[in-house]
Order: structure tokens, then C-alpha cells, then sequence
């Protein structure tokens, strides 16, 4: 991709993710929306056609079928927003067709996946990342600078809790999320968030799990095989305690606590930070409050997102995260399911 023209986006999947992102990556710097892809075409077509009345941006973007998408030359990069068990599939495909790749999470729910996804974009010289659009706000930055400095105002990092846990009303969103056949569950649809904020912010230490308990919902629609609609995972990172619990079923709080030896921070917004004003409240170890955190400016999580991987490929410089990093986090979603006993998916 020459330097002075913008990243060319497909995006795959024409469902609520795509509603939501499509006008994030058109109004992000070194970005354009060339195309939607759809199993009908049709339906990518009316979902263009709603956003260009608020979105101008968008005007000019075509419909694809999928397969239709990945060939076309007018496309440099495909966004895939498809349900989880497609997710491999169809990364793979369009690594294969020349395309770079931003995967939604989770990338995949197995080690032997994403190997075989960072291997394909490895023989293809392509760059292909999952997308945790968090990772490039600010108020990440800020929390792990807390986290791994060890004179900041939280003192050493000893203990993070990560929690993901509502209640999930949505029918046609549950039917998806709570799906064998889809990949769901809450440890693949919320857990992942969880996990990948406690590995941020503990960092590269060893990794000890210390107990995982998972409950199971009823099957969906004539599925005869259940998947986790609750869990929660605790263990040790060298020597940072962690907590990490999703649920679709009870809803037990969206934050991030950071405990030090200091003080203690808290976020109610750790994955969708206020893009205007974002606020990281503190408190000493005694309970007394402190000083905030504050981020202002720090701007929209999608496309903060969408800007840093067409900047990637522009300059050749890294991508949060990075594949390998993301390999682990598969390896690892794996490893928590085989622990409770989960059924296995098939891939």
C-alpha cells in the first residue's frame, strides 16, 4: 500500500458489529470504507444505505457477496465481524486472497487456530491482529503505567480483579452468544476481555491457575450441546493475583480494580472509555480518596483502532496485539474450557 493512500477497508459481516464500526473506520485518519459483504448482498446494501444518510463518508462504499469481497482489487483490508466460528475460516480466506486482516474478538477459542492463522499471514507477508479496540485508548495506557511501575501512585501491583457479568436479554443476541455451534459462551464473548486486561497489566510473568468454575445454560434452539453462560477464573501471574469472571446470566458489575501496595484504582468504562472524558478514580490503601486519573481527549476506541493497524502496515511498526501475544490468549481460553469441562468445540 503506497504511503500517501489511505487504507482501503472491507468489512465482513453485515450484522450490529458492522452497524456500529463502519462509520468509526470512516471517519478514522488514513482510512476509507470501500466495501460491506453480506451472504446476501442485498442486505449489505441497505445497511450502507441507512448510514450514508448520517454518515457521507460512506457514500460510494459497494456491496459484496463474501467471497466477492476478498478478490476485489480495491480492497487493501478486511475488518471480520462474522460469529465466532467463522472467524478462522474466513481470516484465513482472505489472508489467502492478499488481504491484511483485523479479526473481531475472540481471534478463535484454540492455540492450534490461531498457529494456523499466524502462520498463513506469515507465508503471506500480511499483517493479521485481533481486534481489542481497549488496548488503543489512552486509559489503557494509563492503567498499565500504573500497574507496572513500581513507584507509581498505586505502589506495586498485587492483585486484579477483571469483571464482565450481565445480564443478557437480547434474544437474538443470546441465540449467537450462547451457541455450540457459534463458539459462544461468556468466557469466549466477555471472559476474553477479562483475561486480556489481567495478562496486560500483569505482564509476562508465570502463569499458576488456581481454580475455574463454569455453569452451562440450556442449549439453544436444536442444539443438544450447552456452553458456559457464567465464569470465573482465579490464579496467579508470578506475583499478581487475578480474579477474571464473566456472565451472561447474573449481572455482578463491568470494572477493572487494580490493587497496590498504595492505593487502589478502579474503572467502570475499562473497555469502552468515554471518548470526551475519561476518569480513573483512586483511593490510598487506608481507603482515603485521591487524585483521579484523568484522560481528556483521548478519543474513540474503534477508531483509535482502525488508525493504528493502517499505520502498522504503512511504516511496518507493531500492532497491539501482537500475534503471537494473541496466540496465547487462544491457548489459554482453550485451557480454562478444558479445565471445567466444557464441551470442545469443533473446528
Amino acid at each position: 500500500m503506497p504511503d500517501t493512500q489511505p487504507m482501503r477497508w472491507g468489512v465482513l459481516g453485515a450484522g450490529m458489529i458492522a452497524r456500529g464500526v463502519l462509520p468509526c473506520i470512516a471517519r478514522a485518519e488514513g482510512c476509507v470504507v470501500t466495501g460491506l459483504a453480506a451472504r446476501e448482498p442485498h442486505r449489505a446494501r441497505t445497511l450502507l444505505d441507512e448510514l450514508q444518510g448520517t454518515e457521507p463518508a460512506l457514500e460510494g462504499a459497494m456491496a459484496f457477496g463474501y467471497d466477492e469481497m476478498l478478490h476485489d482489487p480495491t480492497v487493501d483490508a478486511i475488518y471480520v465481524t462474522l460469529p465466532n466460528h467463522l472467524h478462522t475460516l474466513w481470516t484465513v480466506k482472505a489472508l489467502r486472497a492478499g488481504k491484511h486482516v483485523l479479526c473481531e474478538k475472540p481471534l478463535c477459542g484454540t492455540r492450534g487456530e490461531a498457529e494456523r492463522i499466524r502462520e498463513t499471514a506469515r507465508e503471506a507477508g500480511l499483517l493479521v491482529a485481533e481486534g481489542f479496540m481497549y488496548m488503543h485508548h489512552p486509559q489503557t495506557d494509563s492503567l498499565v503505567r500504573l500497574a507496572s511501575i513500581g513507584d507509581s501512585a498505586l505502589g506495586p501491583l498485587r492483585r486484579v480483579h477483571a469483571s464482565f457479568c450481565v445480564h443478557q436479554k437480547h434474544e437474538p443476541t443470546i441465540r449467537t452468544r450462547m451457541s455450540h455451534a457459534c463458539h459462544g459462551g461468556s468466557i469466549m464473548d466477555l471472559g476474553c476481555y477479562c483475561l486480556s486486561m489481567v495478562r496486560l497489566l500483569a505482564g509476562e510473568r508465570a502463569l499458576e491457575i488456581e481454580s475455574v468454575a463454569m455453569t452451562t445454560g440450556d442449549p439453544v434452539g436444536d442444539e443438544t450441546i450447552a456452553v458456559d453462560d457464567d465464569a470465573v477464573v482465579r490464579g496467579r501471574f508470578g506475583d499478581v493475583d487475578f480474579l477474571a469472571e464473566s456472565s451472561f446470566r447474573e449481572a455482578r458489575g463491568v470494572h477493572v480494580t487494580l490493587v497496590g501496595d498504595r492505593a487502589t484504582a478502579r474503572t467502570g468504562w475499562p473497555w469502552s472509555p468515554q471518548p470526551d472524558r475519561a476518569e480513573i478514580p483512586m483511593t490510598s490503601s487506608d481507603g482515603a480518596p485521591m487524585e483521579p486519573i484523568v484522560i481528556e481527549g483521548g478519543g474513540e476506541k474503534f477508531q483509535l483502532q482502525f488508525e493504528a493497524f493502517a499505520r502498522s502496515v504503512r511504516d511496518g511498526g507493531a500492532f497491539v496485539p501482537s500475534m503471537d501475544w494473541s496466540v496465547e490468549q487462544a491457548g489459554m481460553i482453550g485451557y480454562l474450557r478444558r479445565c471445567a469441562g466444557v464441551a470442545t468445540f469443533v473446528t
